[in-house]
């Protein structure tokens, strides 16, 4: 039976850095759901991500993040077999320029990675599909001073490309396929101590391939300390 599934994330960076700090790093949490849907059937997942990064600000106003987020599965389902494991793993370079009163343009590259095992009972079939997504995305963002922190708002096209592999007692050769889409993120950054800042952030991404249509959803918590 011909199975396809995609999925894809654009992981959209909101600059918290100053002008007096020029590094930071991160550390946090996310819960996330990811729904696919695509010619063959549809897959769903809900899982938490370990998210760690690393952000360099330059004088002129340029800065670089380094963003990782390694996903563990909570509970998954798959409309035409037995999902029993899954993990998902995210990695972003970004390259962001701040502007005047509180504007910013960002461009990168994403490369995404995650593994589902199955099982096909009536087939007795069992094996693991991996689906890579590699690609670029530009962006703007918008942050705002409020109270003591402030909020950022932020939105992001991304061009992606699909490689799909099995592994186990089921083989099957799929062209690579492209897509795209759109990527909104929400974040409230608030000091919390000397040198700390608490993240919270809301990003949701829906991406169109060749034969799928996906959508990443996710609510986490990062702590950003500055060096």
């Amino acid at each position: 039976m011909k199975r396809v599934m995609l999925a894809a994330v654009v992981a959209v960076f909101l600059p918290i850095t100053s002008s007096a700090n020029d590094l930071t790093g991160r550390f946090g949490m996310s819960s996330a759901t990811l729904s696919s849907l695509w010619s063959g059937g549809s897959f769903d997942a809900d899982y938490n991500t370990t998210n760690y990064g690393l952000t360099y600000s330059f004088d002129n106003g340029y800065s670089i993040d380094y963003s990782v987020r390694i996903g563990e599965d909570l509970n998954s389902t798959d409309d035409v077999s037995e999902a029993n494991g899954f993990n998902r793993d995210d990695i972003t370079i970004t390259v962001n320029r701040a502007l005047d009163d509180g504007y910013s343009v960002f461009a990168g590259m994403i490369d995404t990675e995650y593994t589902i095992d199955l099982v096909y009972a009536d087939l007795n079939l069992v094996f693991s599909e991996t689906i890579e997504t590699d690609g670029f995305f530009i962006g703007g963002s918008r942050t705002i001073p409020f109270q003591s922190g402030f909020l950022g708002v932020s939105l992001a096209y991304a061009d992606l490309d699909l490689t799909l592999s099995y592994a186990g007692n089921f083989s099957a050769n799929f062209p690579d396929e492209g897509g795209d889409g759109f990527s909104f993120g929400l974040t409230y950054a608030q000091p919390v101590a000397e040198n700390v800042i608490l993240n919270v952030e809301y990003k949701n991404q829906v991406f169109s391939f060749d034969t799928t249509d996906d959508e990443v959803s996710g609510f986490g918590a990062n702590l950003v300390y500055m060096f």
